[in-house]
């Protein structure tokens, strides 16, 4: 948690990415699970809620379930390995 602190305390960014680094967009992904549960474990770390903003898709794979998914849990970006 100090580390954390530390970070935001410079102005680094804290994003969400997933408990297992599992492809999201594959059938029976529970999203609840993946990206809810690691902004669940950030808290727990101490990240502040509110600046949990971000998320990192693991694999760099996304689809519509998964941006939906993301806007309408109050992500404000999101970052994948596409050019």
């Amino acid at each position: 948690t100090t580390l954390f602190r530390s970070l935001l305390s410079t102005g680094q960014e804290i994003g969400a990415h997933t408990r297992s680094h599992i492809d999201l967009t594959q059938a029976g992904v529970n999203l609840d699970t993946e990206i809810g549960g690691s902004v669940t474990d950030l808290i727990n770390m101490g990240v502040p809620s509110n600046s949990i903003t971000t998320f990192a898709y693991p694999l760099g794979a996304y689809n519509n379930t998964v941006i939906d998914y993301l806007k309408s849990h109050g992500f404000n970006g999101a970052r994948s390995t596409d050019d």
